[in-house]
C-alpha cells in the first residue's frame, strides 16, 4: 500500500532528491566561510538544468513538428535558470568576468542570453515585444467621425532561435567545468578549516536536512543560507 503524500511532503521529496545518500551523519556546517561553496552547489544545479533543457529544445527544433507553446516555455525556463546564476540574490553570483577566458562565440552567447533574460523574459523592456493600438481608416473616409474601430495588436519573439540551444548547452557545459574546479578548491579549503574546530562545537549544529522551510507561507521570505 502506498501512502498518500501531502503537498508539503511532495515538495520536500522533490528537494531531497539532490541530497547525497551518505548524509546520515552529516551536520550542517554553519559559518560565513561556507557561503561560496554552497553558492557554487546551487549554480551547478542550475547549469545542469540548463544542459538538460537545451537537450529537450534540440529535440524540438524540427520546425515541421514544432510546438510553439512548449518551445516558448522551455526557452523562457532555460534563460531564467542560466541568468539566476549571475544575478543578485542570497547566493554568491558567478563572476561575469570569468567568461573572458572562454571563446568569443561563448562570450556572445552569454551576453545575448543575459540580455534576453533581463530585457525580455523577466522584464518587458526591449523591442522583442511590441504592443500597438491602431485605428481602422477606410480609403473612402473623409472625416475622422467615420472611424468606428480601435484595435490592438501584439507581437513578440517566442523563444530562442533554433540554433541557440546547442550554443547555450556548450556554454553551460563550459561553466560546469569551471564550477566543479572551484568547488574542489573550496572543499579542500573548508576541510582544512573544519579540522581546526573542536568536534563538540561542530556537533552542536543541526543535522543536515533540507526542505524544512518550503511551506507556502515562506514563499515571499528571504532564506538565511545560500
Amino acid at each position: 500500500m502506498v501512502a498518500a503524500l501531502s503537498g508539503s511532503d511532495i515538495r520536500r521529496k522533490i528537494i531531497m532528491t539532490s541530497v547525497q545518500s551518505n548524509a546520515t551523519n552529516a551536520y550542517r556546517f554553519v559559518a560565513p566561510e561556507v557561503r561560496r561553496l554552497a553558492s557554487l552547489e546551487g549554480a551547478e544545479i542550475d547549469m545542469c538544468a540548463v544542459v538538460d533543457v537545451c537537450i529537450r529544445l534540440e529535440a524540438l527544433s524540427d520546425i515541421s513538428k514544432s510546438d510553439v507553446v512548449l518551445w516558448e516555455a522551455l526557452s523562457s525556463a532555460v534563460v531564467v535558470r542560466y541568468g539566476r546564476c549571475f544575478n543578485k540574490g542570497v547566493r554568491v553570483s558567478l563572476p561575469h568576468n570569468v567568461i573572458l577566458a572562454a571563446s568569443t562565440e561563448m562570450e556572445t552567447t552569454h551576453a545575448f542570453v543575459s540580455f534576453l533574460r533581463d530585457k525580455h523574459v523577466a522584464h518587458s523592456v526591449n523591442p522583442f515585444e511590441e504592443n500597438d493600438v491602431a485605428v481602422q481608416i477606410g480609403d473612402h473616409f473623409v472625416s475622422s467621425m467615420e472611424i468606428t474601430s480601435v484595435t490592438t495588436a501584439h507581437g513578440r519573439v517566442l523563444g530562442l532561435s533554433f540554433d541557440m540551444p546547442t550554443q547555450l548547452k556548450e556554454l553551460a557545459e563550459w561553466w560546469l567545468a569551471w564550477i566543479r574546479t572551484e568547488k574542489e578548491v573550496e572543499r579542500n579549503r573548508l576541510l582544512a578549516y573544519v579540522k581546526t574546530i573542536p568536534l563538540k562545537r561542530l556537533k552542536r549544529a543541526p543535522r543536515h536536512v533540507l526542505g524544512t522551510d518550503t511551506g507556502p507561507h515562506n514563499v515571499g521570505k528571504t532564506r538565511k543560507r545560500p
